[in-house]
């Protein structure tokens, strides 16, 4: 894992690609960096932000966007 999330620098793009029920992949600066092969990882990675429950509901709203309104 410590190899697929590098540090963060001013001006870098992290994108989480989530393959639902098989594996989380990261690109930064939209170069694949690597993929993770654990579903309940995926689920609980991307749970943070999109999950019902998240402690972030704006933020789900706003990721989720018309999405969130048909589910």
């Amino acid at each position: 894992m410590k190899q697929t999330f590098p540090d963060v620098n001013k001006g870098d793009r992290i994108t989480g690609v989530q393959r639902p029920g098989e594996s989380t992949r990261i690109f930064v600066n939209g170069t694949l960096r690597g993929e993770l092969r654990d579903a309940e990882f995926t689920r609980r990675f991307f749970g943070i932000w999109l999950a019902p429950q998240t402690s972030e509901p704006k933020l789900r709203q706003s990721l989720l966007g018309p999405a969130l309104a048909r589910s």
